[in-house]
């Protein structure tokens, strides 16, 4: 059995990436800590929001009235350092798994 891909994956990129019409991407404005909104969004239960009669579909629209909340840039700051220093972790694990073919 195929199993079906997700109505939304997310990734974190730093570097400059070329986009579709089924992308939506999100670059923070100085009040918000790129890692935690990372974060947020992971927490997000996407498939809520399917607005599809048959392909998993969203509108932007729909997505910008998605409402999250937030805290200080200070406290963010600190929770996305957190789970940025997770990730890598996550990483490294990962790969060290990969090259011992487990």
């Amino acid at each position: 059995m195929e199993e079906k891909e997700p109505l939304i994956t997310l990734s974190y990129l730093k570097a400059p990436f070329w986009t579709v019409d089924t992308l939506f991407w999100n670059v923070p404005k100085n009040s918000y800590d790129i890692y935690f909104l990372y974060s947020v969004f992971q927490k997000i239960e996407w498939k809520k929001y399917d607005e599809s009669t048959g392909l998993p579909s969203l509108s932007k629209t729909t997505i910008n009235n998605i409402k999250v909340n937030t805290t200080s840039y200070n406290e963010q700051n600190k929770i996305g350092q957190i789970i940025k220093l997770i990730d890598h972790a996550k990483f490294l694990q990962q790969r060290k798994l990969k090259k011992s073919n487990y």
